[in-house]
């Protein structure tokens, strides 16, 4: 297994460094948004995105300057936090700067959920993590997830999030568009578990 998800890292670096990041659809000066994708690139994403695996890759990019970048999982159980960091990365300089930077999460859904983050930035630097795997916080009913569709306004400390998995024993489960909407906890009561890939970039 763990040969597995470390050639899946690699797979997400090497792509990394072939994807483009594009331009966004919005005029905002500081976003995060999907990485935009040729047709070429995007059936790449989906071949490698099978066997119990899920590739998403982002794009951030600031006109203003910053000094830290995050970009962590939380998992929720009914409404409340359980574990706040099972997986993310923290990078920073002493200076800051306009960023401009692409990161791949790759996702093992079986036999247990792990997470591995890979960013990339402009300059050609990078960092990679993986986490252990996390045998709880899910359940055997109905899932969905869902992505953010377009560029979100980045603020220093504000939180985006990115992804979203939601989890209910039962065969009901409420479907959403923005992940977004379950960036408060009325929302994440209505499921047994959730999982949550945030951002944030702070100026200070």
């Amino acid at each position: 297994m763990r040969k597995v998800i470390g050639l899946m890292l690699s797979l997400s670096m090497v792509l990394l460094c072939v994807t483009g990041c594009g331009t966004a659809a919005a005029p905002l000066k500081n976003y995060a948004e999907p990485m935009p994708l040729t047709k070429e690139q995007k059936q790449l994403v989906d071949l490698i995105s099978t066997g119990g695996q899920q590739v998403l890759l982002f794009h951030f990019k600031t006109e203003e300057a910053y000094k830290t970048q995050e970009l962590w999982v939380e998992t929720y159980k009914a409404g409340k936090l359980v574990d706040s960091w099972p997986a993310g990365l923290k990078l920073g300089d002493e200076q800051a700067k306009p960023l401009d930077i692409q990161a791949a999460v790759t996702i093992t859904h079986t036999p247990d959920y792990q997470w591995s983050f890979a960013v990339r930035e402009q300059d050609g630097s990078g960092a990679s993590q993986r986490s252990e795997p996390n045998r709880t916080y899910t359940a055997k009913g109905g899932s969905a997830y869902t992505v953010i569709r377009g560029p979100v306004a980045i603020e220093s400390d504000k939180e985006i999030v990115l992804y979203a998995n939601v989890f209910n024993e039962g065969n009901v489960l409420r479907t959403f568009d923005d992940p977004q909407s379950l960036n408060n906890g009325e929302a994440l009561q209505e499921y047994d578990y959730v999982h949550l890939i945030k951002c944030r970039f702070t100026k200070e």
